[in-house]
């Protein structure tokens, strides 16, 4: 798709609009955290909490911890994470369950904001007696119950795309079953800069944590790919609006966002003006004037048509990671012969080229790795080229 020219535009504004390519970088909420887990000294733990608070016994269901938010503006991601995690826990459970137990999601309504999250998961962890957390979504709240997670040693598979919230050395038990920020940026500055040929970027950013993050990743790269950087500023959640204010212009500016640009929010709110800009998403997920989405994915959005009903309008990028993570967490129980997180840890790292339910991507993860998602199941995609849960892709992307 090239850029071009509108009579309506300023000569000033013609010249950028004919090389510039904005690149969006969405956030998913609020910054900050603490940490404040139980210790794990086995002599203080009784003192913490309350005999009937200790969590199930080993005969009783397999609990599965889930953050995220379930309430506030971010409630719909929450909502596209329960539909993955509770048709994944039901398949399981009607084939047995986990160790003989039956799984039971137990949620916590993070409420997007960070100091919230380090509650939650505390509880979580000292009353329910969790010993796997999936979530947080948003990248500040990742960051802020890393600490607790860690010092409790829990497993955390955290479905965020904050580059800064894995880190093996610091986090060891927290790994992540999701694409992150320097994919997105790679991903963009590829198509952009060899399949395009364009030579300047312009980044629009928004205040928060995740946002600076994807900046920080976008820029080093783009350096070292010589693409000039031209403008970067906060814009905040509200992406339709910049369409709709490039559309006004008589721009054809493109705009190439994260992932967070395909909501039904930007949809609906930019409206005709939403139709020419991109963002990243999962290529399984996607399909071209030539090729249909994967197959198996599609058996995915049947799944959930036929578990909640066919109006649903959940982010499959949510869902699916969920659902997914789920499978992971059962493989590596499977292989470890137990839940303990020390155990179920080191089978996490020994998990190579894990499928799953093929519906994702191909896990990979190692003692010094946790980001397992693949880079080549990551693609571009019109933002508000949605249809139930598929997106479609210029015929030129990855």
């Amino acid at each position: 798709m090239s850029l071009a020219h509108s009579n309506r535009v300023s000569r000033r504004t013609l010249a950028m609009a004919a090389t510039l390519v904005l690149a969006l970088v969405v956030a998913c909420g609020p910054p900050a955290g603490s940490s404040g887990a139980a210790t794990p000294k086995p002599a203080e733990a009784p003192a913490k909490t309350e005999p009937p608070k200790s969590g199930p016994p080993v005969s009783g269901k397999l609990l599965i911890g889930g953050v995220t938010a379930l309430s506030g503006p971010q409630a719909t991601f929450g909502e596209g994470a329960r539909m993955g995690a509770n048709l994944a826990a039901k398949e399981l459970n009607t084939r047995g369950g986990l160790l003989a137990r039956q799984i039971e999601m137990v949620y916590r309504d993070d409420e997007a904001n960070p100091t919230k999250a380090v509650q939650v998961v505390q509880e979580l962890i000292s009353n329910q007696g969790v010993k796997v957390i999936i979530g947080p979504i948003n990248t500040p709240n990742a960051l802020a119950v890393a600490p607790a997670v860690t010092e409790a040693q829990v497993i955390n598979l955290q479905i965020t795309t904050g580059t800064a919230t894995v880190d093996p050395k610091k986090h060891p038990s927290i790994f992540r079953p999701q694409y992150y920020a320097a994919q997105e940026a790679q991903l963009i500055l590829d198509y952009f800069g060899r399949v395009r040929g364009y030579r300047k970027l312009g980044i629009l950013a928004d205040s928060t944590g995740y946002g600076q993050g994807g900046v920080a990743e976008l820029k080093p790269r783009a350096d070292a790919f010589g693409v000039q950087i031209v403008a970067a500023w906060g814009l905040g959640n509200d992406l339709a609006q910049a369409a709709k204010a490039l559309d006004k212009l008589g721009s054809r500016l493109q705009m190439i966002g994260a992932s967070g640009i395909t909501t039904v929010g930007f949809r609906q709110l930019a409206g005709e003006a939403g139709q020419n800009h991109l963002g990243t998403y999962s290529r399984r997920f996607s399909f071209s004037d030539s090729a249909p989405a994967d197959a198996r994915s599609r058996e995915f959005v049947e799944k959930l048509d036929a578990e909640y009903g066919p109006d649903w309008s959940a982010q499959t990028v949510v869902s699916a990671p969920w659902y997914e993570a789920i499978y992971l967490y059962a493989e590596a129980v499977n292989r470890a012969g137990s839940d303990e997180p020390a155990k179920v840890q080191q089978a996490l790292e020994g998990i190579q080229g894990f499928a799953g339910n093929g519906i994702y991507t191909t896990y990979t993860f190692g003692p010094e790795l946790r980001n397992g998602f693949q880079q080549t199941d990551l693609t571009v995609v019109y933002a508000a080229g949605e249809r139930h849960g598929l997106y479609r892709r210029p015929n030129d992307a990855p």
